[in-house]
């Protein structure tokens, strides 16, 4: 777009440069979108291509610094026309029609797929809740340094530094750290649970189950066996018979679960009970730093 200026909608490619984002070129982002700091985006809307405005930005609690802001470029987001030539433009259906119920198909499935996943997370976060897990400080830190690290490569894949993540999403680096701690400590207690779980039901995983696995998961076999070698010599093939034990362990816990819709849920949760009454108690779960040994 060359022949008007910035619009909420607008997908724009911008340039930074300042103290506190660094120099960051061809950053793209929606305006309206929510990614970008209100400190940026409200100068945005109104500017035309090729224009710098500088805007101030927070570089510590005490202090702020100038960043230029430059739009190079505009993009307005045009929908085509709903008809059957897009179907087969877009797809291998020859009617917008058939193109829909495939589309509407496959929404289903995601959708349940999304609720199944959320089914199981809460399942462990009960069993978590129910539970006395304490996780060790020093575990929690090392697990938040790796999820930090993970981030900043991604970012890094991206081509945008972490400056300008940080200062694009209004966020300080402590503030990021601590919710990556607060996500690695919810990870391990997960992990704990589901752990001692596996230990009380027995749940082994076989070597060949583990190869089955990888198999499954790759068309080629010659690549599924360079796979299962490079998984051996770098530790991998252990790592994956821990997460599939895991899995398992859960599976068997969620198919006693009973589900119940979510207005008899909500319904439930207002009837007044005894037990509303007293202190929430927890139910101690056996893990494998404890003294007592499971009972099976």
């Amino acid at each position: 777009v060359t022949d008007r200026p910035v619009a909420v909608g607008d997908t724009v490619v911008l340039d930074l440069s300042g103290e506190a984002t660094g120099t960051q070129r061809d950053y793209v982002a929606d305006v309206g979108g929510g990614r970008l700091i209100e400190e940026i985006e409200e100068p945005l809307v109104g500017m035309t291509a090729g224009e710098t405005k500088t805007v101030d930005l927070a570089v510590d609690e005490t202090r702020t610094a100038a960043v230029d802001v430059t739009v190079k470029e505009i993009k307005e987001r045009m929908l085509p026309d709903l008809d059957d030539e897009l179907a087969r433009a877009a797809s291998e259906f020859d009617t917008l029609a058939e193109l829909r119920a495939d589309i509407e198909g496959r929404l289903g499935e995601a959708i349940k797929a999304e609720l199944e996943g959320k089914f199981r997370e809460d399942t462990v976060d009960a069993l978590v809740a129910a539970s006395q897990v304490d996780v060790p400080a020093a575990l929690v830190d090392r697990r938040a340094v790796e999820l930090w690290t993970g981030m900043t490569r991604s970012l890094e894949r991206r081509g945008v530094a972490v400056e300008t993540y940080l200062t694009m999403t209004g966020q300080s680096q402590p503030q990021v750290l601590e919710r990556l701690r607060e996500e690695a400590e919810r990870a391990l207690k997960r992990e704990l649970v589901l752990d001692a779980l596996a230990e009380k039901l027995d749940v082994e995983i076989s070597d060949a189950e583990v190869e089955e696995f990888v198999r499954d998961q790759s068309d080629d076999t010659d690549d599924s066996d360079e796979t299962l070698k490079l998984m051996h010599e770098r530790g991998g093939f252990e790592q994956l018979r821990g997460d599939l034990r895991l899995k398992r362990a859960l599976d068997q816990v969620v198919s006693e679960v009973k589900k119940i819709p979510v207005d008899v849920a909500r319904a439930r949760d207002k009837l007044w009970t005894p037990e509303k009454e007293k202190a929430p108690s927890g139910l101690k779960i056996w893990t494998p730093g404890s003294e007592e040994a499971p009972t099976r």
